[in-house]
């Protein structure tokens, strides 16, 4: 089985597919403040070079799924909804997170909403991403052979998070530097981006409530999750990703100045 793809693999083994549109949901959590950025609005709807993330995360999804549900908090909703009916956004929908328990009570309010097969679930401050990873992540779920996750990662230093694998490729465990876990100096981190099997999600989701607490944030999160999807079908697919700025999220300032400085030469919208 094989474990690890890289982009010129996904090339080179599904270029004349076309992408099932209609088997892909996505989630975008979204119950965030922006208080780092000192913006009292809901985060997704702070602005870089006059486009919301909300309206940058929309426009490289909204031909690539059937439905995309925005998750967000009692405070939010009215807002995100009226800036939705503002621009006429088509196939968006908005569900509520009655309570800031983490990202994985996120994802569940927001998968009871999703009538399709698969899942494409994108952190809401995570902008940087390429169209085309979201593609080969569609296209790799859809395989034959028959992944539960599909999870871009990219190596780099200082890593907030750090997959560990076994001798299979396999992962086992998942460290989080804001649940005090030591870090490598180097690691393996996500991207905010997980396209997974709607069913197998649920069963997850379903299961592990409990399991999954941090230990410092004492919120339910996702990310020690993920290691569950490698005991159904074939286990989690890993895309690596050879461009570091896609797996830059925005929580503050800096990462807002060295955004805005990537993309005076590559196009935030490519």
């Amino acid at each position: 089985m094989k474990r690890i793809w890289n982009k010129e693999e996904c090339h080179k083994n599904y270029a004349d597919s076309l992408l099932k549109i209609n088997n892909f949901t996505a989630i975008i959590p979204a119950a965030g403040k922006g208080t780092r950025l000192k913006y009292s609005k809901p985060k997704i709807l702070y602005s870089i070079n006059n486009n919301t993330l909300l309206d940058i995360i929309y426009n490289k999804l909204k031909f690539l799924c059937k439905k995309i549900i925005i998750v967000a908090s009692p405070d939010g909703q009215h807002q995100i909804y009226n800036h939705i009916n503002e621009k006429n956004y088509l196939n968006i929908e908005v569900v509520v997170q009655t309570e800031p328990n983490g990202m994985a009570e996120a994802i569940n309010t927001g998968v009871k909403s999703v009538l399709t097969k698969n899942v494409i679930i994108i952190w809401g401050d995570q902008i940087m991403f390429s169209k085309e990873t979201i593609q080969n992540c569609m296209h790799l779920i859809e395989l034959d052979f028959h992944y539960s996750a599909i999870i871009p990662t990219i190596k780099r230093k200082n890593p907030y998070i750090h997959f560990i694998r076994n001798k299979s490729d396999k992962i086992i465990n998942i460290l989080q530097s804001r649940e005090g876990d030591l870090m490598p100096d180097i690691g393996e981190t996500d991207c905010g981006i997980f396209t997974l099997n709607k069913d197998i999600l649920l069963k997850i989701l379903n299961n592990n409530y409990f399991k999954s607490i941090g230990n410092k944030t004492n919120e339910w999160n996702f990310l020690p999750l993920i290691q569950k999807f490698e005991k159904f079908l074939g286990g989690v697919c890993t895309l690596i990703l050879e461009d570091i700025n896609e797996s830059i999220g925005i929580n503050d300032k800096y990462d807002v100045i060295k955004i805005m400085n990537i993309i005076k030469e590559n196009p935030i919208g490519e």
